[in-house]
């Protein structure tokens, strides 16, 4: 048996508010671990090889589509009236919450490709069906939602009843979609990074008075016991408005961020055994990734100090190490603020397949970090923060990069 190197993170995001409610998430494994278990990978990599000489088989948007062969998290939301239940991967990697259109989205990346993975099911928003929905205009776009139209209409998550809500109805998607079974995001970042204006579903909730404390609390369970099936047990939960008392310990580390577009932050010291790297550098935490991915020549230090294989089965990023091997591994540990979040190799491995710390292969802004432990992290927001111990600008100051 081979592992895969890869985390699970339990994070708290400060934002700002008069409920508390927690929704659980559903773990998704990742395509490529998926195809992998199903003995299909050989298939669809040879698919893939075939479209990259084919014009119509070829991947549109500007996301790779490796990058989305990683586990990733949802929950469930209900838009329209009546209400109709949507999967959505929550993202804090984005900002925007949309979904797929019933009525205009006819393509496999909006049917899906059910040839490929099993147990697939997709619901597309029918705006036809809901009395209360609306246009606000006629264009939306986002990384993966290529063509849309940004929307209005009433979005009820449990427990905080209903609320007019922006989104965007898309109609032209990044082929990737067709790969996943999850129907839209629900993007947790800053307003910042919103496609064409639109209000964030979680700044909407603020300026609604909706929470009772300005906070949201992510947990993603660790499943190296295979015990957890993939997509429909719960796997985590999502905290809205309140802090997760019961998969968070009394201890609360803050650390101020660094830039009002992705949860980032500095990383003042990174340590795999024996190496080291003491100085400060960014680093962004995500739901988006289930994996670490480092500059080039940390990751080739980390492969040679564990004597990890490259991996054929998969693509040339990853490589492999024996299971038995991993409780022995060094520990990975990230200071943050002062604080030491140390990672030991058994809850950086996964029992499928492949090392899941991959080399930089994204914009130098877009490196991305999981965590193990859990991060805090201040969200300003002048007006509504204010009564707040939270008001402290980003810091601005000019750092090298991490991940």
């Amino acid at each position: 048996m081979r592992f895969i190197f890869t985390l699970f993170l339990i994070f708290v995001l400060s934002i700002s508010a008069t409920s508390k409610v927690v929704l659980p998430l559903r773990h998704h494994l990742g395509l490529r671990n998926q195809l992998i278990r199903e003995g299909k990978w050989e298939q669809f990599r040879d698919r893939l090889e075939r479209n990259k000489l084919n014009p119509r088989e070829k991947y549109t948007g500007t996301v790779p589509l490796y990058d989305y062969f990683n586990d990733f998290f949802s929950h469930t939301i209900q838009l329209g009236t009546p209400g109709q239940t949507l999967i959505v991967r929550a993202d804090t990697g984005s900002s925007n919450l949309w979904v797929m259109d019933k009525n205009k989205c006819k393509e496999s990346q909006c049917l899906g490709f059910p040839s490929l993975t099993s147990n697939f099911n997709r619901t597309l928003f029918d705006s036809n069906k809901s009395s209360t929905y609306s246009i606000v205009n006629q264009k939306f776009s986002s990384d993966v939602c290529l063509n849309g139209t940004l929307s209005s209409d009433l979005l009820y998550l449990p427990g905080f009843g209903l609320l007019t809500q922006q989104f965007g109805l898309c109609y032209d998607v990044d082929r990737f979609m067709g790969l996943h079974p999850f129907d839209g995001y629900l993007g947790l970042a800053w307003p910042s990074l919103a496609a064409d204006g639109a209000t964030p579903v979680v700044q909407n909730l603020i300026a609604n008075g909706s929470f009772t404390q300005p906070v949201f609390s992510v947990y993603l369970a660790n499943d190296n016991t295979g015990s957890i099936t993939f997509g429909r047990d719960t796997a985590g939960s999502i905290t809205y408005g309140g802090f997760d008392t019961y998969n968070c310990g009394p201890n609360i580390s803050y650390v101020p961020l660094s830039s009002k577009t992705y949860w980032q932050f500095t990383l003042t010291s990174f340590t795999f055994g024996s190496y080291s790297i003491k100085k400060n550098q960014q680093a962004v935490v995500t739901t988006g990734e289930a994996i670490i991915i480092l500059p080039d020549n940390v990751l080739q230090t980390i492969v040679t100090m564990v004597n990890a294989s490259a991996a054929s089965v998969v693509d040339g990023a990853k490589w492999v190490v024996p299971c038995n091997l991993a409780p022995s591994f060094p520990s990975l540990t990230f200071n943050i603020g002062g604080n030491n979040y140390v990672i030991t190799g058994t809850y950086y491995t996964e029992p499928v397949g492949t090392l899941g710390i991959y080399k930089d292969h994204l914009p130098r802004n877009h490196e991305l970090t999981k965590m193990s432990y859990f991060t805090f992290m201040k969200w300003h927001m002048n007006k509504v923060c204010r009564p707040l111990v939270i008001p402290t600008e980003p810091n601005t100051e000019q750092e090298e990069d991490f991940i």
